[in-house]
């Protein structure tokens, strides 16, 4: 949204995925959270710095507005919640009062 380019390989991986751990474990399931927050956090930081004007304007020359990719990565990240909500339903692992 700064419209610089992204390393891949520095997220992880050529494709932009880090490598899942050797074993799944605690320690490693902590860690993906940490990042996963920090990561959520810092594109919070990020949106809350720009002003308005900043929200229509392209992120980089020929791409979309960023309020259009802000939108998207809602969108995204509300999929995949939902779809995290849905398996622990089908697991029994929800609230006794939802």
């Amino acid at each position: 949204m700064q419209g610089q380019e992204v390393d891949r390989v520095v997220l992880g991986a050529d494709d932009g995925w880090p490598p899942p751990p050797e074993a799944p474990d605690r320690a490693a399931w902590e860690t993906d959270l940490k990042r996963a927050l920090d990561a959520n956090r810092s594109l919070a930081d990020l949106v809350a710095a720009f002003r308005d004007s900043d929200l229509g304007e392209p992120y980089a020359s020929g791409r979309p507005a960023r309020y259009q990719l802000i939108h998207g990565i809602i969108a995204h990240n509300s999929y995949h919640a939902c779809e995290i909500i849905s398996i622990r339903h089908m697991l029994g692992l929800w609230l006794e009062r939802t």
